[in-house]
Formats: structure tokens, sequence, C-alpha cells
């Protein structure tokens, strides 16, 4: 069933050819057990990549239902002008006959504010505050993002710390871009049970290990934390590498002296 290996990557487009070749009594049917299906993996809770995922996973079960019952027949639907046009009918019903499924469409094709070009040097951790935790800095050519590396990488627990601001005109884009935006500011590191909410911040995710490159790499010396937050307007990242000697209240202190330093210049 080669087929439904195309059916993330079409449902990730805004709008296809929507005339169904199939009777509409069929395609509503189907968008109805797609849809059952969609809201219990709740596909809207997510980021759009899983979401579409998921949902793929949904029409591929239907899809093996229907050939079964010869509801659909598997020779029509390795037909590539049969199965787009089918896909796009069923991409239009469901977001018009499904909330779920409609929210999905909806995450997807939003567009991220652009946050400001330049970030004032008081919205980064202090020099002082890394040079006395024997970090130095790497200079590179990006005005929102400073860059520290230990000054002994052949000792240190904490090798690398990267500090990224990103500042938008008012909350709600910064809000807004935080969500978007989640998947790409994880790194693609695993979500962790830690939060930074009782230091002040208003929206906050720390993600741990990146298990792609574990499974890539195998088991290395290597650790990491990566603190994503906002505050107001600001949505900052804090991302600590190390060696698996480094302890987490260590990592997260860079995040808290960020965070301090945010609300010193926000007025929190």
């Amino acid at each position: 069933m080669k087929y439904v290996l195309l059916v993330l990557g079409i449902f990730s487009i805004t709008r296809m050819e929507a005339q169904s070749p199939v009777p509409d009594s069929t395609l509503t049917e189907f968008t109805r057990l797609t849809c059952e299906c969609a809201t219990l993996m709740k596909v809207d809770q997510q980021q759009p990549s899983e979401g579409f995922e998921n949902l793929m996973t949904c029409v591929k079960t239907n899809l093996s239902l229907y050939i079964q019952n010869g509801w659909l027949k598997e020779k029509d639907l390795l037909d590539s002008v049969f199965y787009y046009r089918f896909i796009g009918a069923l991409q239009e019903k469901l977001i018009s006959d499904c909330p779920a499924a409609k929210r999905l469409f909806d995450k997807a094709n939003r567009e991220a504010a652009e946050p400001s070009a330049t970030v004032p040097p008081e919205y980064f951790i202090a020099e002082a505050y890394l040079k006395a935790k024997n970090m130095e800095k790497n200079t590179i050519n990006n005005a929102q993002m400073q860059r520290w590396s230990a000054k002994d990488m052949g000792t240190a627990s904490i090798q690398m710390v990267f500090d990224i601001r990103l500042i938008f005109e008012n909350e709600k884009d910064a809000a807004e871009y935080l969500v978007i935006k989640e998947q790409e500011m994880s790194e693609g590191g695993s979500v962790t049970d830690h939060t930074l909410q009782a230091f002040g911040t208003d929206a906050s995710q720390v993600y741990g290990e990146n298990k792609n490159l574990t499974a890539a790499f195998g088991d290395l010396d290597m650790a990491q934390f990566n603190f994503v937050f906002r505050i107001k307007n600001v949505v900052a990242k804090v991302f600590v590498s190390g060696t698996k000697k480094m302890a987490y209240a260590d990592a997260e202190a860079f995040a808290k002296e960020a965070i301090a330093r945010i609300k010193a210049v926000s007025g929190r």
C-alpha cells in the first residue's frame, strides 16, 4: 500500500483539487471515521509535523478498512489522479466538518511574526557572570545570539552556552512565535519534567537529550539542557551542553540568570 506514504506531504498543502472521485456518502463516512480518530489522538494539540503524521495514521487505517470491505479498490488508490483527487476532497471535508483537523491546518498555516533584528546587550546574560564561570565568548555574526565556551574544554563539565534572545513588538506575537516554532526551538531534545515557571516566566519548557543523535552516534560522554521560555514580549533560549558530569542545577543557573536579566529590563 505505497500510496499511504504520500499522505503526510499532501496534507501539508493548504488547498487541493477537491472534486471527489467517490460518492458523497463514501467521502462523508470516511471523513467521520478519520475525524473520530484525529480527535482521539488530539492532533490539534500537537506540533504540525506530529499532528499530520498522526492524521496520516488515521487515514492509513481507514484506507485499509475500506479496501478490506470492498468500499474502495486498491487499484484505484494506486492511480495518482484518483488518489490526489480523493485526498484533496478528504482534506477539504476534514477542514469543513472536523474541528480538530481544522485547528491543525490553521496552526500549520499560521506565519510567525518576525523578531527584531537587533537585541540590546542588557537582555543577554552578563559577561561578568559568564567569565566568573570560566567561560569565554566566541564571536559570531548573529545579533540575536551570544555563544560562550569553557576556557578548559578538557576538564569542564559545562562546555558550551548558547544565549539567544528574540524580541517582538508585543506579547501576542511572542506567544504565538513560541507555539509555532516550538519544535524548531527544541533542537530535537526530549521534553523533561522541569519548568522555569517558579522564576517568573510566562511560558517555559526544558528539553533534554536529542535521542536521534544518541541513536546515531551511540552513548557518548555528552549531555545537554535546552531552556526555552518567554517573558512578556521576549522569547529566549539558553542551550547548555557539556559532559555527563554536568548537573541539572548547574545548567539551570544560566537560565535563571537569563531570566533575571530579562525581568530587570522589562520591569518585572
